[in-house]
């Protein structure tokens, strides 16, 4: 067999099945049953390797009801941090002393739900210490307009009290009528404002205050994951009007120049302003480090400059919470895995953490192919460990859930995939930054990329889906040479027999080990894919 001649690190002999392994598949089968009867065993490395980098978690926990113990024992013992979470449950995961750092609690940033919502409230209530009114905290509409909201067709007054020749109706009474509205028929949210810096520091000190809030049991948020944080239109459509009295030109809303002033020159300076905030006045939140945590979404496009400067430069979180990505099955383009590294490095260097939330994909509506959960699953895994960028000696670092689940209470067949062995599995330090192993044209006449990341104790893969309407059937995939002999996981973390070959398809990935070295024929033999393995 030809072998290479780059030099590989090699982790010491393993056994075939750990008892991470055995223990992940147990919980699969076990852990969300009617009866919890165990726990989830402690973690040991399903590959132990001598030069580690294993993967850093995160996930979102809106529950609102008690879980079972063995699953915030897993939690606890393998996430580094939580989005909110039912407070008692919060409680006993914080106090275990196990991996779990923090809890962030939420807020939606760009707008603020009108009438008892407290944060409403609040600002209402506390304004005027900081020499503007309450009102100043919303965007209004300076003329009549009509907006499209959940398929209605409604009318809010604009508020112009100084009315000039020529200038448009605008009948609001007050200036609370002529809120911006998004989202619901209900006008329940409203568009926050930015503009100024009074503004800016009555929103920063609301959410100071609820840093300050202690949750249960005397623990206190670790940060905030501000929803609704990315550089794109705010969602609402506008049918007539639409112009905005707190813009000095009174611009169109959701336009470009509008999204400039608003997003650039307001929601970027408030997020760098909070981060900067906290970062020098840990004595004001007990010491502790606190985390901004805005959700950016997928846009702008990561592959754009417009995606640093919107959340870079200058940093506008610790950790920027990257709902929908990445995913190569839903997400196309076949040098995205490159292009995915060289920004994350970028904005790891720059203090600013990266949370994959890990949407899964298994088909897409008018293209042929499909996955299985499994494998839909490894493609998520397989393309965070190709671009995953080195964290080596910085502060900030990169975060995966897995397999997105906003409340594991309500769906937990599907949240227990995120105990799944081939997460425990550590393929080591990077050997160097993802690179095209092979490119061409596959069966169906797509061109493709497929990436491989060198890692001290493994190698990964994954080809991102190219062109944006290409299928991922059979018809599409391409066989292609390893660097070197290597072990394939499933997804219980299972380590097959070594294979110097592996087939893809469009928008697939997969993990190896490397193997032992010693005779390996207890290890069932591997497949060219694991595409077709039954859940």
């Amino acid at each position: 067999m030809k072998r290479s001649n780059r030099t590989r690190v090699r982790s010491a002999p393993r056994r075939r099945i750990s008892i991470a392994a055995l223990s992940s598949a147990l919980i699969l089968l076990s852990l969300f049953a009617s009866s919890i009867v165990s726990a989830a065993a402690p973690i040991e490395a399903t590959v132990q390797c001598n030069n580690p980098w294993p993967l850093r978690r995160a996930m979102f926990m809106y529950t609102h009801s008690a879980m079972p113990t063995a699953t915030l024992d897993a939690i606890a013992d393998r996430f580094d941090f939580v989005v909110e979470g039912y407070r008692p449950d919060v409680e006993y995961m914080l106090n275990r002393n196990s991996k779990l750092k923090f809890i962030a609690v939420y807020n939606s940033l760009t707008d603020n739900y009108v009438g008892e919502d407290s944060e409403h409230q609040w600002l209402m209530a506390n304004a005027a210490q900081f020499g503007i009114d309450g009102e100043d905290a919303y965007i209004h509409f300076w003329e009549d307009t009509v907006v499209e909201l959940q398929g209605q067709n409604i009318t809010i007054p604009g508020w112009n009290p100084s009315p000039q020749a020529g200038d448009p109706p605008a009948n609001a009474v007050n200036r609370a009528e002529a809120r911006v509205p998004v989202y619901f028929a209900s006008l329940a949210r409203r568009v926050t404002n930015f503009s100024s810096p009074a503004v800016r520091s009555l929103h920063r000190a609301y959410n100071a205050a609820r840093l300050n809030e202690p949750l249960v049991g005397g623990i206190h948020p670790g940060g905030i994951m501000f929803d609704n944080s990315a550089n794109s239109a705010l969602q609402v459509r506008i049918v007539s009007g639409g112009r905005v009295a707190e813009h000095p030109l009174h611009t169109q809303f959701n336009s470009s120049e509008f999204m400039d002033w608003y997003w650039m020159r307001g929601v970027r300076v408030f997020l760098s302003e909070l981060r900067t905030y906290v970062d020098e006045n840990r004595s004001a939140f007990g010491g502790r480090q606190i985390y901004i945590i805005p959700n950016v979404a997928n846009v702008p496009y990561v592959g754009s400059s417009s995606w640093e400067e919107s959340y870079v430069n200058p940093p506008t979180a610790h950790i920027l919470s990257l709902e929908f990505e990445y995913n190569p099955t839903r997400d196309f383009g076949a040098s995205l895995p490159e292009i995915i590294y060289n920004k994350h490095t970028q904005a790891l260097a720059q203090g600013v953490g990266l949370f994959e939330t890990g949407y899964v994909f298994k088909s897409r509506a008018g293209l042929a192919g499909s996955f299985t959960d499994d494998q839909a699953i490894m493609n998520n895994l397989a393309s965070h460990w190709v671009h995953r960028a080195d964290d080596t000696g910085l502060t900030a670092t990169t975060y995966l859930l897995g397999v997105n689940v906003w409340d594991a209470a309500s769906q937990p067949e599907k949240w227990a995939k995120n105990l799944a062995g081939a997460f425990d599995v550590d393929l080591g330090k990077p050997l160097g930054p993802p690179y095209v192993i092979q490119s061409g044209v596959d069966g169906k006449g797509n061109d493709y990329k497929i990436y491989g990341r060198p890692l001290t104790c493994g190698f990964a893969v994954v080809r991102h889906r190219e062109p944006y309407n290409g299928d991922f059937d059979a018809a599409t995939a391409v066989t292609f040479d390893l660097p070197d002999e290597y072990s394939p996981i499933d997804l219980n973390g299972l380590e097959l027999r070594p294979v110097a070959t592996w087939t893809l398809v469009n928008g697939e990935g997969q993990i190896f080990v490397a193997p032992s070295g010693v005779g390996n024929t207890l290890a069932p033999e591997a497949p060219k894919n694991l595409r077709e393995e039954k859940n």
